[in-house]
């Protein structure tokens, strides 16, 4: 009786001890799913957390990217109605000696510094295509190297060469000054009266001496063909006459120059407005 109430009495230890033992293991296993799913729903959250910061982060800098590419914009059309100054001026002028005014900008090549990655991203978030990208990447490259190359052909091909040539017309009607001062008093008397009035008709107007259409109009032309009376008079007018035609043939040179030049300008304009239409497109579908 009394071994069978102690094996009871054991029995009942071992069995408060399992009980206790299997309590405390599932406790443990309950407490660390509780832990585990609290720590993957952080997870979860610090991801959705991180996503929705992203987001707003691309589609800031979006905004930011677009209302650049509406500065470059606003800058092609300011440089496009400079280029159609110029090419009126060229037209009115023939032998206009200037370059167009450059408009600053350097949104083109801030845009080109952006990381390849951060633009994939604007053009991904807002589901534009890869040819979308390449072609916006393509216009800016072309802006960048066209604006930066233009005004340095423009000095070396136009404002110096013109500007040389002038001289050279300069030069010679200075020789021309010359020759008449000292040879003028004992020539023919027609030709003394047509050179004393052209003379006295160049100098009435003294500030635009200078101007080659002025020195073209009112001194070289109109002596020129006078001259050609004279060829056969003697070395004085021969002198006269090779510096005249040089002169004129030089004039010729600088208004032919200033076309194919106003054409190049003109070319340049319809690029730029083809470039102003795809980045507008690319704007519109960015907002």
């Amino acid at each position: 009786m009394f071994q069978f109430s102690d094996f009871c009495k054991q029995t009942n230890d071992w069995m408060n001890l399992i009980g206790t033992l299997i309590g405390s293991f599932i406790g443990a296993i309950f407490s660390g799913g509780i832990a585990v799913y609290i720590f993957h729903r952080g997870i979860k959250e610090q991801s959705l957390k991180e996503n929705f910061q992203r987001k707003e982060r691309i589609e800031r800098n979006i905004k930011t990217f677009a209302q650049q590419l509406e500065n470059i914009v606003n800058y092609l059309r300011k440089q496009m109605d400079e280029f159609d100054s110029y090419i009126k001026l060229l037209e009115k002028f023939p032998y206009y000696n200037s370059s167009p005014i450059e408009i600053p900008s350097n949104e083109i090549e801030r845009i080109l510094k952006t990381d390849t990655k951060d633009l994939l991203d604007f053009f991904e978030s807002k589901h534009l295509s890869d040819e979308d990208y390449l072609k916006t990447i393509n216009t800016l490259d072309y802006l960048y190297n066209v604006s930066r190359q233009w005004p340095k052909d423009t000095w070396e091909n136009n404002v110096k060469h013109i500007h040389d040539l002038t001289n050279q017309i300069l030069i010679f009607k200075r020789e021309i000054m010359v020759l008449l001062a000292d040879n003028l008093k004992d020539k023919e008397p027609d030709f003394v009266i047509f050179v004393t009035r052209i003379i006295e008709q160049y100098y009435k107007e003294p500030s635009k001496i200078g101007d080659l259409s002025y020195e073209n109009d009112k001194f070289l032309h109109p002596l020129h063909l006078e001259l050609l009376k004279y060829y056969d008079k003697g070395d004085f007018y021969n002198s006269l006459i090779k510096n005249t035609k040089y002169s004129i043939d030089i004039l010729y040179t600088i208004q032919e120059d200033n076309k194919i030049f106003r054409d190049s300008f003109i070319i340049l304009k319809r690029n730029y407005f083809d470039k102003v239409i795809i980045l507008e497109e690319i704007i519109k579908k960015l907002k």
